[in-house]
């Protein structure tokens, strides 16, 4: 469904890549009734933030005063919806967005255990916020039966083929080491005023070891063949 000149903006937010600080931006060019999901407007916070079903059951009156989405849904999940959206995203480097999961972890969780344990000890958390995840947001379908993001994907080279032809859905695609260039094109291409705001949900990066970056590269080989594809492909 290609998008119209209209059509609210849809921010697939792929989990620590930017998007905590670009809600900055998007508070700064809207008003609080037109983003979804807001806590003065929309209950049940959690689920309006990733449950395809909490968007399905938005009140025609709600739906009316919306002009950007911002959460954790994948792009093919959005087609449940039968709307036509203009859709964001930001991408981030596979082993540096996985280390920025595994310090945030460590800060508010486990602070007594090194990166490298908690990367290794929990599989079943690894599957849902790590094992090639920033692919796997571009490549569940609506046919999967996935009700979020977390929706466990067997990713093999026909989910790749699909998460590269999703992206190419993207009107803006941006990349978290280049975030200042994301801004200029929603200025450029869509007319958002960009002032200051502050980095949001980022802490202090102590260096990883090289041996842990280098497990993480080779044990998400999608997501790294996802994300230089990406590279090239729209910067």
């Amino acid at each position: 469904m290609a998008p119209e000149s209209d059509a609210p903006f849809f921010f697939l937010h792929v989990m620590k890549t930017g998007g905590t600080t670009l809600r900055g931006h998007i508070d700064n060019n809207f008003s609080r009734e037109q983003v979804f999901p807001d806590p003065s407007v929309d209950d049940a916070m959690f689920a309006a933030k990733a449950d395809i079903r909490y968007l399905q059951r938005l009140a025609p009156e709600r739906l009316a005063t919306i002009r950007i989405y911002s959460a954790h849904v994948p792009i093919g999940l959005t087609d449940r919806l039968h709307r036509s959206f203009t859709y964001l995203t930001l991408l981030r480097d596979p082993v540096d967005r996985t280390l920025s999961w595994l310090r945030q972890r460590q800060r508010n969780h486990q602070p007594d255990e090194s990166l490298e344990e908690i990367y290794d000890q929990d599989t079943v958390l690894r599957a849902n916020y790590v094992d090639n995840h920033q692919v796997k947001q571009f490549a569940i379908t609506a046919e999967d039966g996935a009700v979020n993001h977390l929706h466990p994907v067997e990713m093999d080279d026909a989910r790749l083929r699909i998460a590269r032809t999703s992206l190419e859905r993207v009107s803006v695609v941006g990349f978290q080491d280049r975030f200042d260039d994301f801004l200029g094109q929603l200025h450029d291409r869509h007319g958002w005023r960009i002032g200051r705001v502050p980095d949001r949900n980022v802490g202090e990066s102590q260096p990883a070891p090289a041996a842990l970056r280098a497990k993480i590269d080779a044990e998400n080989p999608y997501d790294r063949e996802f994300y230089e594809w990406a590279h090239a492909h729209f910067r």
